[in-house]
């Protein structure tokens, strides 16, 4: 009877582990971008309209990172998010970037403008700010050049 409780407690142990594998790999990331997986639209601090936006996940070699800063990386797509309400440009931010890994894109133009409604901080310009470092796929992310769009736009670098 002991030994029986013991293959028991044995095999269920093992039905744990073969179950948490195959948690894992339906959990690795195979599946699209949405914002149940990610987003808080939390602002902790907001930016003003003429804020220069700078994200690094893990440091960068210096050099890659002034290429991304100064608009020297090819950018192979570019998204408009200007006149969207906060939850359609989470939606075609999440789609966007979702098609770009897709594809295989590693630098594209986010241009999420500088407007506001009566001197309040730039609302969708704040949230990309929030939403882009939660984002697995993006490694960096810095205001773009002026003729790209400037402090209204940024340069996102995405992983291989």
């Amino acid at each position: 009877n002991h030994s029986i409780r013991k293959k028991d407690r044995e095999n269920s142990s093992c039905l744990t582990t073969n179950i948490s594998s195959q948690a894992k790999k339906t959990t690795s990331y195979s599946k699209p971008i949405t914002h149940e997986q990610y987003f808080s639209d939390y602002i902790p601090d907001s930016v003003l309209d003429t804020t220069i936006l700078s994200f690094q996940k893990y440091p960068l070699p210096t050099k890659r990172f002034k290429q991304l800063k100064h608009g020297h990386i090819t950018k192979e797509g570019k998204l408009d998010l200007h006149g969207y309400r906060s939850d359609e440009a989470k939606e075609k931010l999440l789609d966007y970037l979702d098609h770009a890994r897709q594809q295989g894109k590693r630098c594209i133009l986010i241009i999420h403008g500088k407007g506001s409604y009566g001197g309040e901080p730039p609302r969708i310009k704040n949230l990309v700010n929030v939403w882009l470092p939660q984002i697995t796929e993006v490694i960096a992310f810095h205001s773009a050049v002026p003729k790209d769009g400037g402090t209204g736009a940024v340069y996102v670098l995405l992983k291989r």
